[in-house]
């Protein structure tokens, strides 16, 4: 004999018309701000096309500089095997054109790595007090930067706002006004 008892939980037709209606504004809103991002990510690359950058390389080495070194490392080892077994090994020469970024170039991908690592670190729940980085430091203003953008973008969206913290990770060392001063 089946029961008469309507189903309850998700899937069961127990959602009123305002929840929906909230959740149905709430994913168009994403959706819009995937579509504008998605298109600004477009723009920059036509530019970049424009300015003489091999895009399919360009999108490589954006793909790569999120990697972890030692996956990086162990990808292009298993790569370099794969293409000396189809008879084509990568040797030095590879490298002999290499141009050499600028001490500006350094500079701007320091400061670029410091605002993404407190972006993340907002996102993963943390806020400017935890800033890995000794105060007053290049490398403290551009994390607290990037925190600040975190954690404005993480009040934005609902469901991020409500994350737990993740616990951290040990670093393998912290940087000081006197390493910085290289970068």
């Amino acid at each position: 004999m089946t029961s008469l008892t309507p189903p309850t939980g998700h899937n069961s037709g127990e959602v009123s018309p305002e929840l929906f209606l909230d959740f149905t504004r709430e994913a168009r809103l994403a959706k819009r701000a995937c579509d504008e991002a998605n298109s600004a990510y477009r723009h920059v690359l036509k530019r970049a096309e424009k300015a003489g950058i091999n895009l399919k390389q360009f999108r490589r080495a954006l793909a790569d500089a999120g990697m972890d070194p030692d996956v990086k490392a162990q990808d292009d080892k298993i790569h370099a095997s794969y293409m000396a077994w189809l008879g084509k090994p990568l040797g030095f020469q590879g490298t002999l054109d290499i141009v050499e970024p600028t001490q500006r170039a350094k500079d701007a991908l320091a400061n670029e790595v410091w605002e993404q690592e407190g972006y993340d670190a907002a996102l993963a729940g943390r806020g400017p007090d935890d800033c890995p980085y000794e105060a007053g430091s290049i490398a403290a203003s551009f994390w607290r930067t990037g925190n600040s953008e975190g954690n404005a973008f993480k009040n934005k969206v609902p469901a991020l706002a409500k994350k737990e913290p993740k616990p951290r990770k040990p670093r393998k060392g912290k940087v000081t006004a006197e390493t910085e001063t290289t970068h």
